[in-house]
């Protein structure tokens, strides 16, 4: 194989590695105690995740689990609460990023398990403004974000994406239980 190319392959790899972002996000609602918990997950490197029982662990530094970050939201509404989620994870990574130069310095690639979201997303121009639809389209735009669609809760698709986002659900679902019996 030619030097060049096997340096090119190298750098390609390294360069998707250190830049590709992967945010897994899921969302649990309290219908009697009328709460949301919404769970999200940055990975940066998706090529070294690894899953044992219900855990994500890192290949490269496998001393403790990775644990997906939550926010608690009033409401009980599951699409209004995915779409608060995602609102808020666009708004951190835009917080992160926020200067123009950022916005297209790497692919960043959110997966949710919520139709309404890449919905909205086809259907750009039904939205008006200062709606939190029009909000998740903005920021998406002006980051240069996909969004893609996981069937959620599929026993039988044992891609990485997929155990990622089962973990991101469990969490959503044992945060939102353990918050529960806190309330009561």
């Amino acid at each position: 194989m030619d030097k060049e190319l096997i340096i090119t392959l190298i750098l390609r790899k390294v360069y998707y590695t250190l830049y590709l972002m992967y945010v897994f996000a899921d969302t649990s609602c309290s219908v009697q105690q009328k709460f949301s918990v919404g769970s999200y997950l940055i990975i940066y490197d998706i090529d070294n995740a690894l899953i044992l029982g219900d855990h994500l662990y890192s290949r490269i530094n496998f001393t403790s689990p990775v644990y997906p970050s939550k926010i608690v939201f009033d409401g009980c509404d599951s699409t209004l609460s995915e779409m608060k989620t995602i609102k808020y994870i666009l708004e951190l990574i835009h917080n992160l990023y926020s200067l123009d130069y950022y916005k297209n310095l790497f692919p960043k690639i959110i997966y949710t398990d919520c139709l309404e979201i890449t919905r909205v997303l086809k259907n750009k121009k039904f939205w008006v403004e200062n709606t939190i639809q029009r909000d998740i389209i903005n920021l998406v735009d002006f980051m240069g974000i996909n969004v893609e669609w996981l069937e959620g809760h599929s026993k039988n698709n044992f891609t990485i994406k997929n155990q990622i986002f089962r973990v991101v659900d469990k969490h959503s679902k044992s945060e939102r239980k353990r918050i529960e019996k806190m309330r009561i």
